[in-house]
């Protein structure tokens, strides 16, 4: 009778109310939906003819004003492609602007969906380029405000598959999606 008195406080029937309530997450159908994995179906060589869209740059100067440009882009079908594109004629309008050096490759683009929300991953070969500050700065906001402007809910840097705090040697950017 003691025993059950002792059981009886507020703080052990909470404690085992929530023990029950993980063991049931835990061990409940949910847990199995949890584990699956997706698969995609992938292909090589498309035959899928390009598509030509008009997409928008947002090229941030340097004092911060954005300067929008509607270019025609030749794409794959697929929005991860789209986005290649993107970056690539972006990267070649601000090596125009003098912001972005030559000897920085455009990064690789990868679409990521996460909670019904994309989110575009650029991954920045290894390099020893030497930036600026200010071209740091933006190519880091015009990248992300044309690709936010192009339909992707997020964006974040890696380089050479790693996330940095400072994916281009200055400005720390977010690294977790």
């Amino acid at each position: 009778m003691r025993w059950l008195n002792r059981l009886a406080r507020p703080q052990i029937v909470v404690g085992l109310l929530a023990l029950a309530a993980s063991l049931v997450l835990l061990t409940g159908p949910a847990a199995l939906k949890r584990g699956e994995l997706r698969s995609f179906k992938t292909t090589t060589g498309s035959s899928a003819p390009p598509l030509t869209s008009e997409l928008r740059l947002i090229i941030i100067d340097g004092s911060g004003l954005e300067r929008p440009r509607f270019v025609n882009l030749e794409h794959g079908p697929d929005p991860a492609s789209r986005l290649t594109a993107l970056t690539e004629a972006l990267r070649s309008e601000l090596i125009g602007d003098g912001v972005w050096p030559a000897s920085l490759a455009a990064p690789t683009v990868y679409l990521v969906e996460n909670r019904r929300l994309e989110a575009a991953v650029l991954d920045f070969a290894e390099s020893n380029v030497s930036l600026t500050i200010a071209q740091e700065r933006q190519i880091v906001a015009s990248l992300r405000e044309t690709l936010l402007r192009n339909g992707v809910d997020s964006v974040q840097f890696l380089v050479a598959g790693e996330a940095r705090p400072a994916p281009l040697g200055h400005l720390a950017v977010p690294t977790g999606l």
